[in-house]
């Protein structure tokens, strides 16, 4: 199904996936909005954190690694002299009793096959993170 966008005044756009979800895309007070919907930009970002995670989910389980969390932090690399320089950056990490070296693969196939990933690698830019393996907490003796 096609995503559709419709105009709601000012700037802002009610996008529609054609199932139950909408989001509002808009922009920030100082660009001239009412930041009521997150930017586009931000909402590709969004979309990328997403992607990646759900790709290395689906890598873990099949190759066997427990993962007991996971967060994605990405942002626009800053340099450049539009504000950006075709290239996000940001850090993977994963709490699981797997090894770094394992973690580590399962964050470089999820860059290189996440469907979002190979959009932007598509259009050039660069998806840069970096692999953090975090120990489960372990529980209190009693």
């Amino acid at each position: 199904m096609p995503v559709v966008g419709v105009w709601r005044g000012g700037h802002e756009i009610a996008c529609d996936d054609g199932r139950t979800h909408r989001v509002v895309v808009g922009l920030p007070a100082e660009a001239g909005g009412r930041s009521t919907g997150t930017s586009s930009s931000d909402l590709v970002l969004m979309a990328l954190t997403g992607s990646l995670g759900t790709t290395l989910l689906v890598h873990a389980r099949r190759q066997g690694v427990e993962v007991e969390g996971l967060t994605i932090a990405v942002e626009e690399d800053p340099a450049g002299p539009t504000g950006g320089n075709g290239r996000v950056r940001g850090t993977v990490r994963v709490r699981t009793r797997s090894t770094s070296a394992n973690v580590e693969e399962l964050v470089r196939t999820a860059i290189d096959t996440a469907p979002v990933g190979v959009m932007l690698a598509r259009a050039g830019i660069r998806v840069d993170v970096r692999a953090v393996t975090e120990s489960p907490a372990v529980p209190p003796r009693r």
